[in-house]
């Protein structure tokens, strides 16, 4: 695979592990101070599964983008990161640094500001010129 085929992918699946981390490391199912039954721990996937969600839509985005022009994937790449590097930076800081009770809440929240993002996202991609088929 060429290097242009692989980064966009970069940009959907590395901020997924990222997320899958930052909430595994905040539950801290070792530690034994959560619900470490398996209701508890298919509750914890169920939610970890709604964080990283948005990063599923940022991949069919890139794919969308990439059947456009270059300079389409260049934007839908810059849109990605954009959406990532935000949502990784408001998850950390709500579960780790704001020491606030509520703060669990992020896991729910970021990603349902993530989502229009990604659709708006998507929406500017659509409205791209496609690549010219013609010679």
């Amino acid at each position: 695979m060429r290097a242009s085929r692989i980064s966009p992918w970069l940009l959907a699946a590395a901020p997924a592990v990222a997320t899958l981390a930052i909430g595994i490391a905040a539950a801290g199912p070792w530690r034994g101070d959560g619900d470490r039954s398996a209701s508890g721990m298919l509750i914890l996937a169920g939610f970890l599964l709604w964080a990283i969600s948005p990063y599923a839509g940022i991949a069919g985005v890139l794919r969308l983008a990439g059947g456009r022009r270059a300079w389409a994937l260049r934007i839908a790449s810059l849109g990605a990161l954009a959406i990532a590097s935000a949502g990784l930076w408001m998850l950390y800081s709500a579960l780790f640094e704001s020491g606030d009770a509520q703060a669990g809440l992020a896991v729910l929240a970021v990603p349902a500001w993530q989502w229009p993002a990604v659709a708006l996202l998507a929406l500017a991609c659509v409205l791209l010129p496609r690549k010219d088929k013609t010679p």
